[in-house]
């Protein structure tokens, strides 16, 4: 019996005489459903991967496991040596073979369309944001998925209507489930806009264009300079720009800014901490 874990669609392909099972999932700003306002980004995240040999690992880890009590339980003699070398070679023969399946990049070039309402998204609607195909194969092992992140600018989510949508993506002849998407006429009105300009601004980071996220960064700061995500904001642009001496500057101002608005927090800011020790190392 084939147990599949999370599948979100999945299709048996053959690469290099190996059959195994490449399934898909698909994200709507990190959930499979979201509700936003018209003119919000959107992230869509794709995810490809070989449930066969995920589910074979952890399957093994499971018998491997019990092959370990089999062995406490005999050395205390709870079994007789009939009873246990069946039973050894009953979960021996159990072990499931982790075998890599190989997608060509090919079909994640000219076999990839977003569905919005079932209707392909030209390329002009949406910007291919992270892992996008530059090899000839990619391989997907038990601990190897390949995840491709596409933003949608809000210049063009402010075009849709207001309403309930749809959102699938092809991969060839595979396909995800369909997710949901909610355009409201007006979405959490009382959140303060700098919070929006905060999403915005991280919404160009995983699109990689962290230039436009300083710059959001930098025309929150110009009013709020004490603005904490703001700065981290800021810092972390700066990261992704490998500009290192100005992201460690930026990190500290924003560790020295959550000291100063936090004083009696027993919480430690563990990405600030974490983001500086390596930049210090």
């Amino acid at each position: 019996m084939k147990y599949l874990i999370g599948i979100a669609g999945f299709i048996l392909l053959l690469f290099n005489h190996t059959e195994a099972q490449v399934s898909l999932r698909l994200l709507v700003n990190y959930s499979y459903t979201d509700t936003i306002s018209a003119g919000e980004p959107v992230l869509l995240e794709l995810q490809l991967y070989n449930t066969e040999a995920e589910y074979a690992t952890i399957h093994n880890t499971a018998v491997r496991r019990n092959l370990e009590i089999l062995e406490q339980e005999n050395s205390q003699g709870k079994w007789t040596q009939e009873e246990y070398d069946e039973e050894r070679e009953i979960l021996e023969n159990s072990i499931k073979p982790v075998v890599p399946v190989t997608i060509p990049g090919h079909a994640l070039l000219s076999g990839l369309y977003i569905l919005l309402d079932e209707v392909p998204l030209g390329y002009n609607n949406y910007i291919r944001c992270t892992a996008y195909p530059e090899q000839d194969d990619y391989t997907l092992t038990d601990n190897v998925r390949l995840t491709m992140l596409f933003g949608i600018p809000p210049e063009k989510t402010a075009q849709w209507v207001i309403g309930s949508h749809t959102v699938r993506v092809i991969v060839d002849s595979l396909s995800t489930d369909t997710a949901h998407l909610v355009i409201a006429p007006v979405l959490n009105d009382t959140e303060p806009a700098d919070i929006k300009f905060i999403r915005l601004g991280y919404f160009y980071l995983d699109c990689g264009d962290p230039t436009e996220a300083l710059i959001i960064a930098d025309r929150l700061l110009s009013t709020t300079p004490d603005f904490l995500d703001a700065v981290t904001l800021k810092a972390d642009a700066y990261l992704v720009m490998e500009d290192n001496d100005q992201a460690l500057e930026w990190y500290k101002k924003a560790l020295g800014l959550f000291h100063l608005q936090n004083p009696n927090s027993y919480e430690l800011p563990e990405y600030l901490l974490s983001q500086i020790a390596a930049l210090q190392e």
